[in-house]
Parts: structure tokens; sequence; C-alpha cells
């Protein structure tokens, strides 16, 4: 009885065992809850160099933005970093991106002005601590100084025209502003001006004409007379190349080979008066079909003559006349002489009787 009871226990502990599933939530708490107490109850001291190599990713990345970072902070403020230098395509790239972020004319003015003064400060270094002269750099800050001009004159006629001062052209037949060149700043461009703006409009333009005037007062005091004297003696030097330049001066078994090859006109003796052109002789050329004589460049071509057929069948040859003339062609079956230079084609030709000739007599074929 004992036994059939404990059976019945099993099956039904068994049969509640499938019947009974619990939720996934449950499941997901209640694994939760036994990490948690798995990690508190065997809790490990990691150390630091577990930790760090753990992280080294995060590290390396961090490493090269932090390490590029300080470089172009370096190459763009550094005076030192000068044209042909390692990081100076860096710096170019870096002050590029500065000037695409310079939208308003007076940041523009600013910009232009800023790079003048570092390409001056390039040279400078160049000059005088690696005793280099740079003329790429000097032309440079020229053309920066320019471009600062241009912008001012933009900027000027912009304030003025915001301040009514002058009006702005108008295009009588479409009645609409002419000038896209000039465009006042919109309100987010006004709020994000430095602070020259923000001064009155008398203020702000002599402070910038200022600048530029200095900055090109500068220039033409110490850069522009090393300019001129650089081109003057670039151009002094390509002179002296051009005139030394031995276009003739050739080694003297080249020379043998150009004088065998193109051989020198012959000279006249010194007592000579030709009374006649052709009584200069000139040297013959290679080449056959080249006129030797002025008169043969002067005549015309002799005339082609007219095809001639093929005359294998009839060994008839024509006549012979002392004359320099050409002969017409006498053909056996033709009555007709056919000239050489006109056809008549009016006539019809006239044929001779067939004249029989006799076979050549051969002598006869053994058979084999």
């Amino acid at each position: 009885m004992k036994n059939i009871t404990d059976k019945k226990l099993e099956s039904i502990l068994k049969n509640f065992s499938s019947e009974a599933k619990p939720e996934k939530m449950f499941m997901r708490s209640l694994e939760k809850k036994l990490q948690k107490q798995f990690a508190e109850t065997y809790s490990q001291k990691q150390s630091f160099f577990s930790r760090f190599f753990k992280l080294k990713l995060q590290f390396a990345s961090a490493l090269v933005v932090i390490f590029f970072t300080s470089t172009t902070i370096y190459a763009y403020s550094s005076d030192t970093v000068v044209n042909g230098d390692l990081l100076y395509p860096l710096k170019l790239g870096t002050e590029k991106v500065e000037g695409l972020l310079a939208i308003t004319p007076e940041r523009k003015v600013e910009y232009y002005n800023k790079m003048a003064d570092r390409r001056m400060e390039e040279f400078t270094h160049l000059e005088q601590k690696r005793n280099r002269i740079d003329k790429p750099t000097l032309k440079e800050a020229k053309r920066l100084i320019e471009l600062s001009e241009k912008e001012f004159t933009i900027l000027e006629h912009q304030i003025e025209i915001q301040s009514g001062e002058i009006q702005p052209e108008i295009d009588i037949r479409s009645k609409t502003e002419m000038t896209p060149e000039f465009v006042a700043p919109t309100k987010a461009e006004m709020r994000d001006e430095p602070l020259i703006m923000q001064e009155p409009k008398n203020k702000r333009i002599i402070k910038v004409k200022e600048k530029i005037e200095n900055t090109r007062e500068h220039f033409e005091e110490k850069f522009e007379p090393r300019l001129e004297e650089l081109e003057k003696l670039e151009r002094e030097m390509m002179k002296e190349i051009t005139q030394d330049l031995p276009f003739n001066n050739f080694s003297p078994d080249i020379q043998d080979m150009i004088d065998a090859q193109y051989p020198p006109p012959q000279q006249p003796p010194q007592n000579f008066k030709p009374n006649n052109i052709n009584n200069l002789k000139q040297p013959e050329p290679q080449n056959s079909d080249f006129p030797t004589n002025i008169q043969d460049i002067q005549q015309p071509p002799p005339p082609q003559q007219p095809y001639q057929p093929d005359t294998t069948d009839f060994p008839i040859q024509p006549e012979m006349n002392d004359s320099k003339q050409p002969q017409p062609f006498k053909a056996p079956h033709l009555q007709e002489q056919i000239s050489p230079n006109v056809i008549n084609y009016d006539k019809e030709p006239q044929t001779q009787p067939f004249q029989e000739q006799t076979p050549q007599q051969f002598p006869p074929k053994k058979h084999l």
C-alpha cells in the first residue's frame, strides 16, 4: 500500500512540474538577484593594470585624438613652422578652415590681415634663422594684403548702404537691385559678428582701415624692396642663361656628324661678281626631288603622258625623233595618231584589218 502511494506521489509531482511554468519576468528578476548575490559573496579586487588593459581601445583612440589636436594647435600657433617643414601643410589646412568660417566682410578683412602678418613673419624667420630667402612667401603676403583691401571696400560700401548715405544701384528695366555682391548681413550674422560690429560705424571703419594701412606700410617698407630685388635678379639670371645657352656649341664628334649630314653652303670667292644668278653654285641637297635651280622652281612641271597600253604582244617600238617634244604613240591597230595632250572623242577610231601572223615553228614534242 505504501509503494502505491509513493508511485502516485511521484506521478503527481511530475505532472505538477511539467504543468507549472514560471513567467519570463520572474525568471529574469531571479537571475539578476542571483548574479548580484554571487558578485557580493565572491567579489575579487581588480588591479589598476587589469582595468587599464580592459580599456586599452578607448585609451588608444583618446591618445590619438589628443596627439592630433596638440600637433594641430602647435602647427597653427607656431611661427617656426614655415614653408618646407613637415607640419606646414597641416598649418595651411587649419588656416583654410579658419577662412571658411570667416563669413562677414569684417572677419574676412581680419583673416587676410592675420595671414599676411604670418607670411611676413615666416619670411623673416627663414631669412634670419635658416639663411633662406623664400620668394613665394612674399608673393603670398602681397596677395593677401590686396584681398584685405578689396574686402574693406566691400565692407565700406555695405556700411554706406545701411546708413542710407548712398542708394544701391537699381536696374530701371527690371526694377531690381543689381548688386548681388553687396548683401546686407542677416540677424544671425549680426549676432555672431565680433565686438567691432557693436561699436559705432565710424570707429569700426577707422579701426579696420588702420589695420590695413599698418600692414600695407609694413610690407612696403620692409618686404616690397626685397621682392623687387628678387624679381630683378631672377630676370637677369634668365637673360644670361638664354644668351649663354650653347645652341651651336657641340662636341667635335657631333659637329662632324652634322657637317656630314648637312654640309655648309659654299661661299664664293672675294673678287667674284656674278653676272647671272645661275653662276652661283648651290650645294645639291640629298633629296633629288628638290629643285636645284631657280629656273626649275619658276617653270611648271611637264605634262603627264597619257596611259599607254601594254605592247608585249606587238613588239613595235615608237619612232624616235631628235626633237625633245614627246611623240605620239602609234599602235598597230589604230590608223589615227593619238595626241599625248588632246584626245578627240567625237571621231570613232578606225581600225585596220586583222593581219594573220605566221605561227612560229616549234619542234615536235616527244611523247614518253
